[in-house]
């Protein structure tokens, strides 16, 4: 199903322009390396599932809130060992640990936006697949926003926002839990999308503008989610989910305008891995004869 509308007209010229002249203040950005149709917004513990599905191990709809379950069991069990610089979140603030699950690689259902389209645009065309487009994906979170409230407050007597920051707000609408009155029967939440951002983010969220799309049906993919029918129509995900297609042809120069903006690795990720990986803008501009006898020092044998 294609759930989303089209922009392929990107022009580099109107680069700074861009966002404003197709109405896209009020949406977050994700950027892809190649233009896809399948999987447009999975998750890394979608993307898991589907991997040990094609080496024939199957894990059902109903069990994979038991997997979640147990990446976060181990996970909360060692973590002290590594954050001690950070510090350990509450055992019930559900957004901290599956924020840092997700910062530190372990499989988890937060999906990776940021709020600045020329952030998303960088991580669009720093790995862009050779002789392939490119994309950003935009959602307006607004929309998302509007949504959620909506269909959670509808039956509530006070009407009051819903901080999903915080843990009991969380848990409540984002978390698989148990009937008090049948232990034994797992209620799950609501298909839906919820915009999130951890009160204590670290230092990667705040450099990259970011935030997370957490599906709070963890029974089913983030896609699952946003398209089921008690969520959205499909005039409302077409209305309010954009991709954009970035040409190819245009990634050496969008390199060098972002270069401009001061946007690469070095500036998105800490430390000398960022600035190892922000080495790649030099292989998209010539060298110039200025630099060619420095140049040759670099490579000249030293003197033992």
């Amino acid at each position: 199903m294609k759930y989303w509308s089209e922009l392929s007209d990107f022009d580099i010229k109107s680069i700074s322009s861009y966002v404003k002249s197709r109405k896209l203040e009020n949406y977050i950005f994700r950027g892809l390396p190649e233009n896809i149709d399948d999987n447009l917004l999975e998750t890394s513990f979608d993307k898991l599932i589907g991997i040990l599905a094609c080496q024939g191990i199957v894990i059902s709809d109903k069990d994979r809130w038991k997997y979640e379950g147990q990446l976060l069991y181990e996970f909360k069990r060692r973590a002290h060992y590594y954050l001690k610089e950070y510090g350990v979140p509450g055992a019930g603030n559900f957004l901290e640990w599956l924020s840092l699950m997700r910062h530190y690689g372990s499989p988890s259902r937060l999906l990776d936006f940021t709020y600045s389209f020329y952030i998303a645009l960088y991580f669009a065309v720093y790995r862009a697949k050779k002789d392939k487009d490119s994309c950003i994906v935009a959602i307006n979170w607004k929309w998302l926003v509007e949504k959620v409230e909506k269909d959670l407050l509808e039956n509530h007597k006070r009407k009051k926002n819903l901080y999903f920051q915080s843990p009991e707000v969380f848990h409540k609408y984002a978390m698989v839990h148990f009937s008090k009155m049948r232990p034994s029967i797992i209620r799950g939440p609501r298909p839906y999308i919820i915009p999130v951002r951890p009160y204590r983010s670290n230092e990667r969220i705040h450099m990259q503008q970011g935030l997370f799309l957490c599906p709070a049906n963890v029974n089913l993919s983030f896609e699952g989610n946003l398209i089921d029918r008690s969520f959205s129509s499909g005039t409302e995900l077409k209305n309010n989910i954009k991709k954009i297609i970035i040409p190819k042809n245009l990634i050496p120069e969008i390199f060098l305008e972002l270069n401009k903006m001061n946007i690469g690795s070095e500036t998105l990720f800490t430390g000398l891995s960022g600035y190892a990986e922000s080495l790649i803008k030099l292989l998209y501009k010539p060298i110039e004869p200025i630099f060619e006898e420095r140049l040759k020092q670099s490579i000249e044998s030293p003197e033992f």
